[in-house]
Protein backbone atom coordinates (compact mmCIF):
# COMPACT_ATOMS: atom_id res chain seq x y z
CA UNK A 1 0.00 0.00 0.00
CA UNK A 2 1.30 3.81 -1.24
CA UNK A 3 3.58 2.34 -3.31
CA UNK A 4 2.39 2.77 -6.70
CA UNK A 5 5.98 3.10 -8.20
CA UNK A 6 6.58 -0.58 -7.43
CA UNK A 7 3.66 -1.90 -9.84
CA UNK A 8 3.78 1.06 -12.14
CA UNK A 9 6.60 -0.89 -14.31
CA UNK A 10 4.59 -3.69 -14.40
CA UNK A 11 1.63 -1.96 -16.24
CA UNK A 12 3.37 -0.40 -19.73
CA UNK A 13 5.99 -2.35 -22.34
CA UNK A 14 9.39 -0.43 -21.67
CA UNK A 15 11.21 -3.20 -23.61
CA UNK A 16 12.10 -6.30 -21.98
CA UNK A 17 13.43 -5.08 -18.07
CA UNK A 18 10.44 -4.34 -16.17
CA UNK A 19 12.73 -4.81 -13.02
CA UNK A 20 14.83 -1.96 -14.71
CA UNK A 21 15.56 1.25 -11.88
CA UNK A 22 14.15 -1.12 -9.06
CA UNK A 23 16.00 -2.25 -6.27
CA UNK A 24 16.39 -6.31 -6.85
CA UNK A 25 17.00 -9.66 -5.15
CA UNK A 26 18.01 -12.95 -6.72
CA UNK A 27 15.71 -16.41 -5.98
CA UNK A 28 17.89 -19.47 -5.56
CA UNK A 29 16.81 -20.43 -9.01
CA UNK A 30 18.06 -17.51 -10.40
CA UNK A 31 14.23 -15.65 -10.78
CA UNK A 32 14.45 -11.92 -9.71
CA UNK A 33 12.44 -10.16 -7.39
CA UNK A 34 11.60 -6.64 -5.70
CA UNK A 35 13.01 -6.42 -2.99
CA UNK A 36 11.11 -4.35 -1.53
CA UNK A 37 8.10 -6.72 -1.96
CA UNK A 38 6.25 -8.23 1.13
CA UNK A 39 7.09 -11.62 -0.16
CA UNK A 40 8.10 -13.23 -3.28
CA UNK A 41 7.82 -17.21 -4.82
CA UNK A 42 9.90 -18.80 -7.28
CA UNK A 43 7.62 -21.02 -10.21
CA UNK A 44 8.40 -23.14 -12.90
CA UNK A 45 5.88 -23.30 -15.93
CA UNK A 46 4.35 -26.25 -16.46
CA UNK A 47 1.59 -25.66 -18.71
CA UNK A 48 -0.70 -22.75 -20.07
CA UNK A 49 -4.44 -23.15 -21.09
CA UNK A 50 -6.23 -20.64 -23.41
CA UNK A 51 -8.95 -19.50 -21.17
CA UNK A 52 -10.96 -16.65 -23.44
CA UNK A 53 -8.84 -13.75 -24.28
CA UNK A 54 -6.44 -14.85 -21.28
CA UNK A 55 -4.14 -17.58 -20.58
CA UNK A 56 -3.86 -19.49 -17.24
CA UNK A 57 -0.34 -20.09 -16.49
CA UNK A 58 0.35 -23.41 -14.49
CA UNK A 59 3.11 -23.51 -12.09
CA UNK A 60 5.58 -25.65 -9.77
CA UNK A 61 6.28 -23.26 -6.45
CA UNK A 62 10.16 -23.81 -5.86
CA UNK A 63 11.04 -21.37 -3.88
CA UNK A 64 9.72 -18.09 -1.82
CA UNK A 65 9.80 -16.16 1.19
CA UNK A 66 8.12 -13.28 3.19
CA UNK A 67 10.66 -10.35 3.69
CA UNK A 68 7.84 -8.04 5.89
CA UNK A 69 4.77 -7.80 7.42
CA UNK A 70 5.18 -4.14 7.81
CA UNK A 71 2.88 -3.32 4.96
CA UNK A 72 -0.22 -3.86 3.23
CA UNK A 73 -0.28 -5.74 -0.30
CA UNK A 74 -0.15 -3.91 -3.29
CA UNK A 75 -3.92 -3.86 -4.86
CA UNK A 76 -5.16 -3.24 -8.62
CA UNK A 77 -8.33 -2.75 -9.54
CA UNK A 78 -9.12 -1.25 -12.90
CA UNK A 79 -10.86 1.59 -12.83
CA UNK A 80 -14.41 0.30 -13.40
CA UNK A 81 -13.75 -1.87 -10.47
CA UNK A 82 -13.99 -5.49 -10.96
CA UNK A 83 -15.25 -5.81 -14.52
CA UNK A 84 -13.10 -4.95 -17.61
Amino acid sequence: EGRPDLMKPFFRDDGPDAFGGLVTGTGPGGGRYLAEALAWIECRVSGRIEAGAHVLVVAEVLAGDVLTSEDGPAVHLRKTGFSY
